[in-house]
């Protein structure tokens, strides 16, 4: 029986619009706010004017798209992909696309005897992939030299192409070519989808750095965004098919315009959307030999709906976005609400699995992909572990990097051109082994997992993941409250191991005797342990050292529950990896959650927050234990702390099952001595 426990929060849904294209001339002008934005925030995303006049633009941004978009919904309103493509021809100015100066594009088409827009018509009869139109659609700025690296090539900016999918849609384009150098060399090819609502020149400076330095780079706009035609397919089928579209393009456009092209070498690489596509290449493509993942998943189900747990906040902001400066599909809408509501989960699983990069795992580890992942642990999109785990299952070459950093904050940070970090200059190494045979520079021969250390400038290396060599486990068993009363706080009470392990957590005392009774806790939309506010909490932390904390001692103990460890730590611990809390819990409903918060705490009980982790029961759940899968960290536990675990019914992130106040829960496997908590720590300080 599916008893509905759950009264619906004020939530606003923006309304998804189905339209297949863009032919107001003024609608892309909305836009140019969102590009001054974008190297704004990429280049000083710690400085606090940068982002009041960021967001200044934004809100233009808003107010100008806004009204624009709901005139062309109105006139040009598509129900399908399929009706988009029987739609009247869409007529707009070249310039806005491309960004070469109105007067030299003017002057241009007058040398040609053209006419001021462009019109394309959709022609049943045509083949697939026109690429004679794709070469006049192109217009070339030719740039001075850039002069990185001991080989530094003049390059070409190619910009204003458009690829023509296979339903007669067009994707918008740009490149950078080598231009000099011997006649014999050839140069590698790398293909740049974009990130999700980013424009299509956000990889620019990249393109113009790495073109320099010998390879041919193109960036595109996916279907759905700005000025690409179609519907956002949010990586599903269209999406991947116009993968080799953009393949088959270049190519052509390389034969044709004598781009000293290697067609056998060809790589992928992007940042969040465009890192998933990327990793998606890897698996449709038999040509695609290299790939770099910045940001991105390989499971969508488990990155939008892990544990069944909604990420309201951010999945709020991905719809939006979506909505602002795309047009996505009508069932990324549908399968938003059935997320919110548990409804049609296997619709919801179909939708993802579609998508996920995991499912060409096959054909990824057949032919032996090159492939590199980057993520970061204040990822709230796409769980740094998640990755971690995808990244186990490959068979070819392979190289994960976690780093500090929000989703995909440190890597767009560096985008604009002359600007690396450790991130970049990796991404550089790899391509340049894989599609360059630069066996050289040795990556291939690097321990292949490597974890940014919180605070530092420094990353521990493991041979592999979890490396037994560097890492061991530690356990501790979950014990109640006090049924008396004289302390606040549950324990964590160190399982007896080896002396080493002893050591290492500063307590070397035995598993301590489990008292006799209950924990329980019920439903309050303000428990005392939570995540922060969505952004700014971990912007403040990454940015500012600036940490959610929590005064333990004021955390109510009817809406929350806390177990620390018994005393200080004698030395400095590093926690590297993924930690897990396991139990059992019961409910007097059918639907009910709870989050875990994991802290460092000093002399004064306040815990900061170091980690968090989820969990959701839909319908009685029949399993007998739970398990908070925490986020992977790598940092250090100061001598003095100890270590707290804290349990609630609520957090503002997430969409909670159920938000009545009469939910009560009981964590019974602590009074039967059967919770656990597991920690991963470095053996050595790195």
């Amino acid at each position: 029986m599916n008893v509905s426990c759950k009264m619906r929060r004020g939530l606003t849904f923006f309304c998804v619009k189905d339209v297949g294209q863009v032919d107001s001339p003024h609608q892309p002008l909305a836009k140019l706010p969102l590009l001054v934005l974008m190297p704004m925030v990429s280049s000083c995303g710690s400085c606090p004017v940068a982002w009041m006049v960021a967001f200044a633009l934004l809100l233009v941004a808003v107010a100008y798209c806004g009204a624009v978009s709901q005139r062309t919904v109105h006139q040009h309103h598509q129900p399908s992909q399929q009706a988009a493509a029987r739609a009247a021809p869409l007529v707009y100015p070249r310039h806005l696309s491309g960004f070469p100066s109105p007067h030299h594009q003017l002057d241009m088409q007058r040398r040609r005897g053209s006419p001021t827009h462009r019109t394309l018509r959709h022609d049943p009869q045509q083949q697939q992939h026109d690429h004679r139109r794709h070469s006049r659609d192109a217009t070339t700025s030719t740039t001075t030299p850039f002069l990185l690296g001991a080989a530094a090539y003049t390059v070409e900016w190619v910009a204003n192409l458009t690829v023509t999918t296979f339903d007669n849609f067009t994707l918008h384009a740009d490149c950078v070519v080598p231009t000099n150098g011997s006649s014999e060399e050839r140069f590698p090819l790398i293909i740049l989808p974009n990130s999700w609502a980013a424009y299509e020149l956000e990889y620019l400076g990249k393109t113009l750095e790495w073109g320099s330095r010998g390879y041919i780079m193109c960036e595109y706009q996916s279907r759905g965004w700005f000025a690409s035609t179609g519907l956002a397919d949010v990586g599903g089928r269209l999406d991947q098919r116009d993968l080799s579209t953009m393949i088959d393009a270049m190519f052509a456009f390389a034969r044709q315009r004598g781009w000293r092209l290697n067609e056998s070498s060809v790589g992928f690489m992007g940042i969040s959307y465009g890192a998933g596509l990327s990793l998606m290449a890897a698996g449709v493509d038999a040509r695609v030999s290299a790939v770099v993942s910045l940001s991105g998943w390989s499971n969508l189900s488990r990155a939008l709906y892990d544990q069944e747990t909604p990420s309201l906040a951010y999945g709020s902001i991905l719809m939006w976005l979506s909505s602002l400066v795309g047009r996505p599909i009508p069932e990324l809408e549908l399968m938003w609400r059935d997320m919110l509501d548990h409804h049609n989960v296997s619709r919801l699983h179909q939708f993802c699995d579609i998508r996920s990069p995991e499912v060409h795992l096959p054909a990824i580890n057949d032919r032996k992909v090159a492939i590199m992942l980057s993520n970061n642990y204040l990822d709230r999109l796409f769980r740094p572990q998640h990755l971690l785990d995808f990244w186990t299952l490959l068979r070819g070459p392979r190289f994960m990097l976690l780093n500090q950093g929000l989703h995909a904050e440190p890597e767009s940070k560096s985008l604009p051109y002359g600007k690396d970090n450790v991130i970049w200059k990796t991404a550089q190494r790899w391509m340049d082994r894989y599609l360059k045979n630069n066996h050289a520079n040795g990556i291939d021969s690097e321990p292949p997992v490597q974890m940014q250390v919180h605070g530092t400038n420094d990353y521990v290396r493991f041979a592999s993941f979890p490396d037994p060599n560097m890492t061991q486990f530690l356990s501790f068993t979950v014990t109640t409250r006090p049924a008396n009363g004289s302390s606040p706080f549950g324990g964590l009470s160190p399982v007896q191991t080896q002396q080493s392990n002893r050591q290492s957590i500063g307590n070397a005392a035995a598993t301590a005797t489990t008292t006799v009774g209950v924990d329980a806790i019920s439903f309050s939309t303000n428990p005392g342990c939570w995540s922060g506010e969505a952004v700014i909490a971990d912007s403040n932390d990454e940015n500012y050292n600036i940490s959610v904390t929590t005064e333990l001692l004021l955390v109510p103990q009817s809406t929350s529950m806390v177990y620390v460890t018994p005393s200080p730590l004698r030395n400095d611990v590093f926690l590297c990896g993924t930690a897990f809390f396991n139990m059992t819990m019961t409910a007097n409903l059918p639907q009910w959650q709870t989050y875990g918060y994991l802290y460092e705490v000093d002399e004064w009980d306040i815990g900061t927050l170091i980690a968090d982790s989820y969990w959701t029961c839909w319908d009685n759940c029949p399993r007998p234990g739970q398990t908070l899968e925490f986020r992977t960290i790598c940092r250090a536990i100061s001598k003095g702390s100890r270590i707290a675990v804290g349990i609630t019914l609520y957090d503002n992130l997430y969409e909670p099952a159920c938000n009545r106040s009469a939910l009560l829960v009981n964590m019974t496997g602590a009074a039967v001595g059967t919770a656990t908590f597991t920690v991963p720590v470095l053996k050595r300080a790195p």
